[in-house]
């Protein structure tokens, strides 16, 4: 069995996207991808690996899976920067540019000759060997200018989710 890690494809029930990340938080590993409100997977297979929805959040878009620590690689994460940056698309890592780093999003310019397409949902940004953001949509104009989420930001909202999660867990336990 292989490693699930960033970049790798993963698929559910009528969809397939890419692992953005590999995050341990808490105590606890999970693979975050983005996520469609109206197609959140309950289950999603990659590597090999099938992985359980921890959460979704619909406001960051994305969605986060439980994953055994000896089945996956944990992800680098980092806070993004303009300039140089690189974007996996297809199965390869693509050249491209931070053009804006937002408090919460990333504005990236994708070369024309890298299109992503389906299966790209939740393509990782990386900077300096980290991942700094997931890309979630893109526009075809004269360039192609992608939004990523800045992947600090989800690393929070991830934190903050699988907070609550453990405190439903204790309050539930305690219930006589």
């Amino acid at each position: 069995m292989r490693l699930l890690k960033a970049g790798d494809r993963i698929q559910g029930p009528g969809w397939e996207g890419k692992v953005t990340a590999v995050l341990d938080v808490d105590g606890c590993r999970v693979v975050i991808t983005s996520s469609n409100p109206e197609n959140v997977p309950k289950r999603v297979r990659g590597g090999g690996t099938v992985c359980e929805l921890a959460f979704h959040d619909p406001v960051g878009g994305f969605a986060a899976y439980w994953v055994e620590p000896d089945h996956s690689e944990a992800t680098d994460v980092g806070s993004p920067e303009e300039g140089t940056c690189a974007v996996h698309i297809g199965n390869r890592w693509i050249l491209a540019e931070v053009l804006e780093v937002g408090r919460r999003e990333l504005s990236i310019r994708i070369p024309n000759v890298a299109i992503p397409g389906p299966g790209d949902a939740g393509a990782p940004v990386a900077q300096n060997e980290r991942v700094v953001g997931m890309l979630y949509m893109y526009f075809l104009e004269d360039d192609c200018v992608g939004r990523a989420v800045r992947m600090d930001v989800i690393e929070e909202r991830t934190e903050r989710a699988l907070k609550r999660l453990r405190g439903r867990q204790r309050a539930r336990s305690i219930r006589p």
